[in-house]
């Protein structure tokens, strides 16, 4: 790994390539530890206190932008938010399983079914299947495993040795259409000629109009009211927050928000997003989970509600750059299974949001994927 976390894992650990690696190394190792002081210094710049862009682990300073997108540059912002959500769909649309599930988390299916029947378990497979084929054809080969089960599709032997898989666009020949394919890691994918557009597989909102979706510096605010504005729909109903009603017609009036078709033009500075269909469907997951978690009434004994339905969207970074209560719980609650089932988030694309974003937030530098969506293989014109 590269000192921003960055999988350098290499498809070749052919003979002559390792001798030469240990040459290499041998000889290099002693230039690398003289110079490791020096390194230090020019990579790093400042601390958390001043303006760092994100939050440096404790005595580290602030690391270099690298490959990161930062929004802070409206016309190239706005230049690659329409490639891609000119892209629309890919060939293989990725769907939450099984087939007709209502969403992946727990507490949300139970408050909307009373049990756990309509639960999403997982998403369409984007494995690449035939990249041993496509290595091949590259003249590499692909890491074997020494207990002879092999490499392939699984990459169960990569992912124990800590390597990272990544989700790229595999782009037709004219650039006009691609494919969401997952692969053991940056190399993998390079040498295939994909395009890595998230570390992490794929999920439901790993497609370029998602990746476009994610480089609007409102989507917080957008996020915010997709939560808000079906609530204040709800208490015009007279639903009764207890009732499982409630919560569907919740889970779906948020999804249709997050697919830019619920009406906000009496939202004073509303901020819309498009995601695609799945993709919404788990923001509205996230956010019902996180209103069940962190904001409804809770039984007696549990945590206080650390969220309220009328805050602004995001609350000001905290001195310490630790993250508000309702951030932390969100994120604690609702993060990993929204991670797990999304695929992309704007930390694993390497969007880092600064000058344009209303809501920004400072995050630990090593969360944040050194690359970003500008480097592009087919041209943005």
């Amino acid at each position: 790994f590269d000192r921003n976390g960055s999988s350098l894992c290499s498809c070749d650990f052919s003979g002559k390539t390792m001798t030469s690696l240990f040459l290499f190394l041998f000889v290099t190792t002693g230039a690398l530890l003289s110079l490791k002081l020096v390194a230090s210094q020019g990579d790093e710049e400042e601390s958390c206190a001043g303006d760092c862009w994100c939050v440096p682990k404790a005595n580290r300073r602030c690391p270099r932008e690298g490959a990161r997108f930062f929004l802070d540059d409206q016309q190239e912002v706005g230049e690659l938010i329409g490639y891609y959500t000119s892209l629309r769909e890919p060939e293989n649309p990725i769907e939450l399983l099984p087939e007709g599930c209502s969403t992946p988390f727990a507490n949300v299916a139970a408050a909307i079914n009373g049990d756990l029947s309509s639960i999403c378990t997982g998403v369409t497979d984007t494995t690449a299947d035939d990249e041993m084929q496509c290595l091949k054809k590259r003249g590499q080969r692909m890491n074997r495993d020494p207990l002879g089960r092999g490499g392939g599709a699984k990459w169960g032997w990569n992912r124990r040795k800590g390597l990272t898989e990544v989700c790229a666009f595999q782009y037709s020949e004219d650039c006009s259409s691609y494919g969401l394919v997952t692969y053991s890691c940056r190399r993998e994918a390079e040498a295939c000629g994909a395009l890595v557009t998230h570390e992490g597989p794929c999920g439901v909102c790993s497609s370029a109009q998602d990746l476009g979706v994610n480089l609007n510096p409102g989507v917080d605010v957008a996020a915010f009211l997709c939560g808000t504005v079906p609530l204040g729909i709800l208490q015009t109903q007279g639903l009764d927050p207890t009732n499982q009603a409630y919560f569907t017609t919740y889970l779906a009036l948020a999804t249709t928000c997050f697919k830019g078709e619920l009406d906000l033009s009496t939202v004073p500075n509303a901020v819309t997003v498009s995601f695609t269909e799945e993709c919404a469907k788990v923001w509205a997951g996230n956010t019902v989970s996180t209103f069940l978690a962190c904001t409804a009434p809770l039984p007696p004994g549990n945590a206080e509600n650390v969220c309220s339905p009328v805050s602004p969207p995001i609350p000001p970074q905290l001195p310490d750059c630790s993250l508000d209560a309702c951030i932390e719980c969100d994120e604690t609650i609702s993060g990993p299974t929204f991670q797990e089932f999304s695929g992309r988030t704007r930390r694993r694309s390497g969007i880092v949001p600064r000058d344009l974003s209303p809501a920004a937030l400072k995050r630990q530098c090593n969360t944040v994927a050194n690359l970003g969506p500008q480097n592009t293989i087919c041209s943005i014109d």
